[in-house]
């Protein structure tokens, strides 16, 4: 469920992690979630990719930073 975020909070999609942990937690860094904000993951997130734990390990830490809304396919 999306809560609808307060006046200084986004709603963020990124889609198709594909395993890469650096380039999720870089773009992390970059976006700097807050409470505030919604991300919402699209597509696939462990396939192909170098680093399928990583992937996981950094959307679990997103969870406890902003509202994390997995869609699954």
């Amino acid at each position: 469920m999306i809560t609808k975020p307060t006046a200084n909070g986004r709603i963020i999609a990124i889609g198709d992690i594909h395993g890469h942990a650096l380039a999720l937690r870089a773009l992390t860094r970059v976006i700097q979630p807050s409470q505030d904000d919604v991300i919402v993951t699209l597509g696939d997130y462990v396939n192909r990719g170098p680093d399928s734990k990583g992937v996981i390990e950094c959307l679990i830490e997103l969870q406890e930073r902003c509202e994390l809304v997995p869609i699954l396919r």
